[in-house]
């Protein structure tokens, strides 16, 4: 994986970096990324924390709102157990504008009303299977003489 290494070059380059994923379950652990950039790339805390809080906002044109913690800018902060780039660290809690959206102790407390209100609701659909594993695979397409596309498979592209 280049990643790191091709952040941490574009860094020393004057380019502005920031991490991002479109995958969802990336971009809940791109404190990780940036860890991994500080690591094999070479860069400091500060600068590797900043490829995915204030660079980003900058590239959006949205820094004088977020991105940092300073007076006057919208109060979106996370407050982690240990230190934000570390693999074991977890989120306590989250702020947005100012107001608590996430509480790590509230989840906790919350989940055995959420598990036993989900019993309930298998219970109320007794013919309905829970959803388990993952669906089978489609099945590939014949290839033919005119496919022009190696990595055809169905209307899937790789």
């Amino acid at each position: 994986d280049a990643i790191p290494y091709n952040a941490a070059i574009m860094s020393r380059a004057g380019v502005l970096v920031s991490l991002n994923s479109d995958s969802d379950e990336l971009t809940r652990r791109l404190n990780i990324e940036a860890a991994k950039v500080m690591k094999y790339g070479d860069v400091t805390e500060e600068e590797a924390i900043k490829m995915v809080t204030l660079n980003p906002a900058k590239q959006l044109g949205i820094d004088a709102r977020v991105g940092s913690i300073d007076v006057g800018k919208d109060a979106d902060v996370v407050i982690w157990s240990g230190h934000p780039l570390s693999t074991v660290s977890r989120v306590e809690t989250t702020f947005i504008d100012g107001e608590i959206v996430f509480d790590r102790q509230q989840d906790l407390a919350r989940r055995p009303q959420l598990e036993a209100e989900r019993k309930q609701l298998e219970q109320a659909e007794p013919n309905r299977a829970p959803a388990q594993g993952t669906p089978p695979a489609r099945p590939r397409a014949p290839r033919t003489p005119d496919d022009m596309d190696d990595h055809w498979d169905g209307g899937n592209h790789q």
